[in-house]
């Protein structure tokens, strides 16, 4: 019976944290719908603590839609964990200035689905800036734009890793 227990725990631990990645995604769509999105300091900040206070989240951030940010083609801030440190940028500066998350091309298509389909996970894949195995969650930013009310995607991912080492390190009562 103390091993169904552990268990137990075991499984609400890793559905705690699942949980926890999708409010977070969720939490960070409001909050950035009442920011100013051209602050950019303050944007990396506030992405930062939010990294910092969620120790199992490997990045947070958002892609604006162009209609957004008169002026830019692109604009998508993001904080990242790596090794021990908290690094902030934005899209367009990846890959040089080439990665274009607007085209709808298969690197990009948890901009797309989002903007399709509405909030949810996607498919774990592999993520070059980071080096890490990822799941992300997608909500959508409700904003008017001149073009409707899709404001961008906000995105929060999960290192694979992490959530492997939260299951192999539960107690199971072995």
């Amino acid at each position: 019976e103390a091993t169904m227990l552990l268990a137990d725990r075991a499984v609400t631990d890793v559905n705690t944290a699942l949980t926890l990645a999708h409010l977070v995604g969720d939490g960070i769509v409001e909050a950035a719908v009442a920011r100013d999105m051209t602050d950019r300091k303050g944007i990396n900040e506030w992405l930062s603590d939010v990294l910092d206070r969620h120790r199992l989240l490997k990045q947070v951030g958002f892609a604006l839609n162009p209609a957004v940010a008169p002026g830019r083609q692109r604009y998508g801030p993001y904080c990242k964990r790596m090794g021990g440190a908290i690094e902030c940028g934005t899209l367009e500066e990846v890959d040089d200035g080439t990665y274009d998350y607007t085209q709808d091309v298969p690197e990009t298509q948890w901009y797309h689905r989002t903007r399709r389909s509405g909030a949810g996970w996607s498919e774990p894949y592999f993520d070059p800036p980071t080096q890490a195995n990822l799941a992300e969650f997608t909500a959508p930013l409700e904003l008017a734009t001149a073009m409707g009310t899709f404001g961008g995607t906000a995105f929060a991912n999960y290192s694979l890793h992490t959530l492997t080492d939260m299951v192999k390190t539960a107690d199971l009562g072995r």
